[in-house]
């Protein structure tokens, strides 16, 4: 693939940047906290064998809220495992279509199957974890935003590569 001279970025994508950082720091936060309540568990029931049920829950929806956080606002699409083979074997317009076509494919999948996810998650509403008592729809929520953040960022994808401009983006 030819160089391609980068135009500095707009406003728009300087306030994905910063949220992206943003997301990156609560990330960090979250997996600190994820390892910090993981070995409090550990050290209070293997050392002082005074096990604290609360540890486990909150290790569980710390990673969850994690993972799919950053999933939705700061996993790139090249920082994605992929089988490129083909897509780095294809000329430029080439890895545009399929890059259009995957995203398009995605967004519209994920739009589609959204009013399900929110449904089951504001269904959740009356179940409720077994030691904090924290409603399974907040806990599951998560997945919610990273539905709509995902088609949202999927559907820019797309509408960046119609631009002119296009060639920055592959």
């Amino acid at each position: 693939m030819e160089d391609v001279e980068r135009t500095p970025p707009g406003a728009i994508e300087r306030a994905g940047l910063g949220v992206r950082r943003v997301f990156e720091v609560l990330g960090v936060a979250l997996l600190a906290l994820v390892q910090l309540t993981f070995m409090y568990g550990v050290i209070s029931r293997y050392v002082f064998h005074r096990p604290v049920e609360w540890a486990d829950e909150i290790v569980i929806v710390t990673y969850l809220w994690s993972m799919f956080l950053a999933a939705a606002f700061t996993v790139t699409l090249k920082e994605n495992v992929a089988f490129d083979m083909i897509y780095t074997a294809l000329p430029a317009k080439g890895q545009r279509v399929m890059l259009l076509a995957g995203s398009a494919l995605v967004a519209l999948l994920l739009a589609w199957a959204t009013p399900a996810v929110y449904a089951y998650v504001a269904f959740l509403t009356r179940e409720r974890t077994p030691v904090l008592e924290w409603p399974l729809n907040v806990v599951y929520s998560c997945v919610v935003v990273f539905f709509v953040v995902t088609v949202v960022r999927e559907l820019w994808r797309c509408a960046v590569l119609m631009t002119p401009k296009w060639r920055e983006h592959l």
